[in-house]
């Protein structure tokens, strides 16, 4: 897992920032949610999103189950996070993914992710081909996860989509 995600410093004002096990949830999301289109299990990952359960989440972050289920009640009450859920996991929709995000620079530090990574938590980097990629479906979806308060123009979707592909996702 590679890249970066920005913090502006307004973030002390947001309600969770003093609730630690919230904030603390909330920035594992950020810094592990996809960062580019894949696709797990058949089903098609997007930006901003992540496939998790509350037991990887709670080994992950040091949390309880009952504070990651507390958390996630609680970015949820207040629009931070989206989630569709199975018997078996979870895929949390960061939803303002778009303002976490910034140009990477110049100089990225190397990074090594750990060794004990659950493999379903984050596919960045998927074996996926490109006609599953480039799909009518896969730009139907991409649309239907697009931010609701950003889809005045389906143009501007697909400027997001197609620049998602150009980051590198084009095997």
């Amino acid at each position: 897992m590679s890249g970066w995600i920005k913090l502006h410093r307004q973030l002390k004002d947001w309600e969770w920032y003093k609730d630690l096990p919230t904030c603390k949830l909330f920035f594992h999301l950020l810094i592990s949610a996809n960062h580019k289109p894949s696709r797990w299990q058949g089903i098609n990952i997007m930006p901003g999103q992540i496939v998790v359960g509350r037991k990887s989440l709670a080994s992950e972050t040091g949390l309880s189950e009952q504070q990651i289920r507390t958390s996630l009640d609680k970015l949820k009450s207040s629009s931070e996070i989206n989630s569709t859920s199975t018997s078996k996991f979870s895929i949390i929709s960061i939803v303002k993914w778009s303002l976490y995000q910034s140009e990477q620079p110049a100089e990225q530090p190397a990074f090594q992710p750990t060794g004990n990574q659950q493999s379903t938590t984050n596919k960045n980097d998927n074996n996926a081909k490109k006609e599953d990629i480039r799909s009518p479906d896969a730009f139907n979806q991409f649309w239907e996860l697009y931010p609701r308060q950003r889809r005045g123009s389906k143009d501007k979707a697909l400027l997001a989509y197609k620049s998602a592909l150009k980051s590198g996702n084009t095997e």
